[in-house]
Order: structure tokens, then C-alpha cells, then sequence
């Protein structure tokens, strides 16, 4: 299920920038409004990399990934819903 995940929005350049542009964006508003605090090292950019079939780590490191993004991937999967598929 995650690897279909990280497929449908790693696979489309548009997706790929809206899910940027998205997380971009929530943070900036988290920061603004307190919620995250800023420092180095604090509130890199997270992304998604396709897990290894054969390395757990990956599919960990996609895991935490997700779960972080987690509000931001709702919210490009549900423009996608609305879009369709296509780039």
C-alpha cells in the first residue's frame, strides 16, 4: 500500500511539486502560528523514496515520512481525486 502511494504521487512531476508546495506551506504556517519551532537541523524538507523490495529500512524511512507528511499527502491525494490521475 505504501509503495502504490509513493507511485501515484512520486510518478507525476505535478504531484510531486504540489506535495512541496503543500508541506512548503504548512510549515510556514506552523511556524508563523507557534507550533513548530525553527533551528538548525529543524523542519528539513521531508520527502517520499520508493522503498527497496528487499531493505526494511526503506520501507521504515518511507513509514516515518509518511507519517509526517501525513495532513499535506491527504490533501494532494484529495486534489488528485478531484483532477484525476493525469498530469
Amino acid at each position: 500500500m505504501v509503495s502504490n502511494l509513493v507511485t501515484v504521487i512520486e510518478d507525476s512531476c505535478k504531484r510531486r511539486d504540489a506535495l512541496q508546495d503543500a508541506q512548503f506551506a504548512k510549515i510556514k504556517e506552523d511556524l508563523e502560528n507557534d507550533i513548530l519551532r525553527s533551528g538548525q537541523g529543524l523542519n528539513q524538507e521531508t520527502n517520499f523514496k520508493r522503498p527497496g523490495d528487499t531493505c526494511w529500512g526503506s520501507y521504515y524511512a518511507t513509514i516515518i515520512n509518511l507519517i509526517l507528511m501525513f495532513s499535506t499527502v491527504v490533501n494532494v491525494l484529495e486534489i488528485i481525486e478531484e483532477d484525476g490521475l493525469s498530469d
